[in-house]
C-alpha cells in the first residue's frame, strides 16, 4: 500500500515536471528566451547600424550625383552665356525641368528673383558695354523664387560654395541644391568686376526614388534579420535541449521520484561538465540515502517487533497532546481499541484525567511510577516526559503493566 502511494506520487511529480517543461516557466524556455533576446538585440543593432549606413550612403550618392550634374549644367550655361546667347540659356533652363526626378530648375539672381524673366539684366549689360547689343524682351514679369534674406540663398552667395538642404513641400520630401554662379574673368566683359557672384542655380529634386531605395534596403535588412533569428532560435533550442535542458529534466525527474520515496534512482554520468558532476553527486547522495534508509528500516523493524510483542502497554503522545502510538498490549490492558484511546487522549487512559495529569506534573525525565485500580485490575503506570537535547518537550510516554497477581 505504501509502495502504491509512492508510485502514485512519483507519477504525479513526473507529470507535473513534463507539463512544466512545456510552458514558459521551464528552464529551457527561459534560457532559450534569454539567449535569443540577447542575440536578437545584437543582430538588431548590427542590422540597424548597417541599414542606417546604407541609407546615409544612398543619400550621399544621390547628393554627389546631382552635384556633378549641376556642375556640368553650370559649365554648360556659362559657355552659352559667354557666347552672348541668353535666349538659349533660358531655353536650356526650361528644358532641364522636364528631366526625371527634377522638380524645378531655375537661374536666380542674388536678390532672389528668377533671371531671364525681365529686362533688368539686359539693361545693365547694355549700359555696361555702352552698346545696345541685346534687345529688350517684348514682355516681362517678375517671379520671386527666394526671399532676398533667405538663409540658404545668403549662405550660398556669401560662401560662394555649393549649398544643399532637405525640406518638405506639398507633403513630399525634396532635396534642393544651390550653386553660386561666380563672376569669372570671361564674364567681366558684360557684367563688370563689381560683383563676385552673378546669381545662383537652383535645382530641386523629389526624393521618392531615393526613399524607395532606402525602404528596400530596410526591408532586405529586416528579412535577413528575421532569417538569422529563426536559424539561431532553432539551433539554440536544439543545443539547449540536448546539452542542458534534457540533463536537467532527468535530474529533476529523479529528484521528484526520490522526494516521493523511490530511492532506486541512478542518473547516467556522461562527460565531465557541471551537469555530469551534479549527476555524480546525486548518485552518491541517493546511494547514501539508500544505505541510511536500509539501516533505519532495520532498526525500525526491531523496535516495532519489541513494541508490538511486549506484554506491557505503551502509549505515546506528541507535543500537541495527540496520541501517536498505541501498542496491542495497551489495548488489551485498557480494554479499549486504539482508535478510542487516540480519540479520548493521553490523560483519559485510565479514566482519571486529574490523577494522570498529576502524575505527569511530577514526571521528569526519570519518570514516576503510579498504581491505578482500573476495571478490577491493578495497573502500574510508568509516566515520563520526552524532551529534546535542547530541553524542548517532545511529548509524554506511559508504560502500563498489569500487577494484579502481584497485589493479590
Amino acid at each position: 500500500m505504501e509502495s502504491n502511494a509512492s508510485n502514485s506520487a512519483a507519477a504525479g511529480a513526473t507529470k507535473a515536471l513534463k507539463l512544466n517543461s512545456l510552458g514558459l516557466s521551464s528552464i529551457g524556455a527561459k534560457l532559450t528566451l534569454a539567449i535569443c533576446s540577447v542575440i536578437a538585440l545584437g543582430f538588431g543593432s548590427i542590422v540597424f547600424f548597417y541599414a542606417k549606413q546604407q541609407e546615409k550612403n544612398i543619400l550621399l550618392q544621390n547628393e554627389r550625383a546631382f552635384q556633378q550634374v549641376l556642375n556640368s549644367v553650370s559649365q554648360g550655361l556659362q559657355t552659352v552665356m559667354i557666347t552672348g546667347s541668353a535666349d538659349v540659356a533660358e531655353l536650356y533652363a526650361d528644358k532641364l525641368k522636364g528631366i526625371k526626378d527634377v522638380d524645378d530648375f531655375r537661374i536666380v539672381r542674388t536678390n532672389g528673383l528668377e533671371a531671364f524673366r525681365d529686362n533688368e539684366t539686359i539693361h545693365k549689360v547694355n549700359q555696361h558695354r555702352g552698346e545696345a547689343d541685346f534687345e529688350p524682351r517684348p514682355t516681362e514679369h517678375e517671379h520671386r523664387v527666394f526671399a532676398a534674406d533667405d538663409a540658404n540663398l545668403v549662405r550660398a552667395i556669401s560662401t560662394q560654395r555649393f549649398v544643399y538642404y532637405y525640406h518638405q513641400q506639398h507633403g513630399l520630401e525634396h532635396l534642393t541644391f544651390l550653386l553660386p554662379i561666380k563672376n569669372v574673368k570671361k564674364c567681366h566683359r558684360c557684367h563688370g568686376k563689381e560683383r563676385e557672384v552673378l546669381g545662383v542655380l537652383e535645382f530641386r529634386s523629389a526624393l521618392d526614388t531615393v526613399r524607395e531605395q532606402v525602404r528596400q534596403t530596410w526591408m532586405q535588412s529586416l528579412l535577413v534579420l528575421a532569417m538569422a533569428l529563426a536559424a539561431v532560435l532553432v539551433v539554440a533550442t536544439v543545443v539547449l535541449r540536448r546539452y542542458i535542458v534534457r540533463p536537467i529534466e532527468v535530474v529533476s525527474l529523479a529528484m521528484a521520484k526520490v522526494a516521493a520515496g523511490d530511492l532506486n534512482q541512478n542518473i547516467p554520468v556522461i562527460g565531465r561538465d557541471e551537469l555530469s558532476l551534479m549527476a555524480l553527486s546525486f548518485n552518491k547522495m541517493t546511494g547514501e540515502l539508500r544505505d541510511s534508509y536500509a539501516g533505519f528500516n532495520s532498526e525500525h523493524n526491531k523496535l516495532e517487533t519489541i513494541l508490538m510483542g511486549t506484554d506491557e502497554g505503551i502509549v505515546v503522545n506528541d507535543g500537541s497532546g495527540a496520541v501517536v502510538l498505541v501498542n496491542p498490549a495497551a489495548e488489551i490492558l485498557l480494554d479499549k481499541p486504539a482508535a478510542r484511546i487516540v480519540e479520548e487522549g493521553f490523560l483519559r487512559l485510565l479514566d482519571d484525567p486529574q490523577r494522570m495529569e498529576c502524575s505527569l506534573e511530577h514526571a521528569g525525565i526519570a519518570g514516576t511510577n503510579d498504581v491505578f485500580l482500573y476495571h478490577q485490575r491493578f495497573l502500574a503506570v510508568y509516566a515520563s516526559t520526552l524532551k529534546r537535547t535542547d530541553g524542548r518537550m517532545l511529548g509524554h510516554a506511559a508504560i502500563i503493566r498489569d500487577m494484579t497477581k502481584e497485589k493479590r
